[in-house]
């Protein structure tokens, strides 16, 4: 019997084992729409640093929403908020950081959660939206001001 055959298994199933966490978070992040907003809103040095958190958020473009718990990194500024995970060079590219212009979410709504509030981001011309939820939500809030 050939002894190479083991090894084989074992090089497959090894590889395997991390090719599809790879492929799994590069196919959330083209399903939720990280991708589509990473390309629109490039990752821009606002300069300034206001307030950052980590936790929990949904993006949910089309059919399925895709939820990053506790994945997402926000860092609110005068001129926006940026968005990033440390999962991201893990990803083949589809969830890249990106900084959201403050002028570009058309509204936000607030919900009421079990264990505390959530707020959902409706984007310009995304046709979807990004929920902020716990701490992410506490901290977006601080910073968000209402258009006038």
């Amino acid at each position: 019997m050939d002894s190479t055959l083991p090894w084989i298994g074992f090089v497959f199933a090894v590889a395997f084992a991390f090719a599809l966490p790879l492929v799994i978070l590069s196919a959330l992040g083209v399903a939720g729409g990280w991708n589509l907003l990473a390309m629109r809103f490039p990752d821009v040095d606002s300069g300034d640093d206001s307030t950052r958190a980590f936790g929990s958020a949904v993006f949910a473009r089309g059919r399925f929403p895709v939820r990053f718990n506790n994945a997402i990194w926000i860092r609110t500024t005068t001129r926006g908020v940026r968005f990033w995970t440390l999962l991201g060079p893990l990803t083949f590219g589809t969830m890249r950081p990106f900084f959201l212009p403050w002028v570009e979410i058309e509204r936000v709504e607030r919900r009421k959660e079990l264990f505390g509030e959530s707020l959902r981001l409706h984007i310009r011309g995304f046709g979807g939206s990004i929920t902020l939820i716990g701490r992410l939500a506490k901290a977006f809030a601080a910073a968000w001001k209402e258009p006038a």
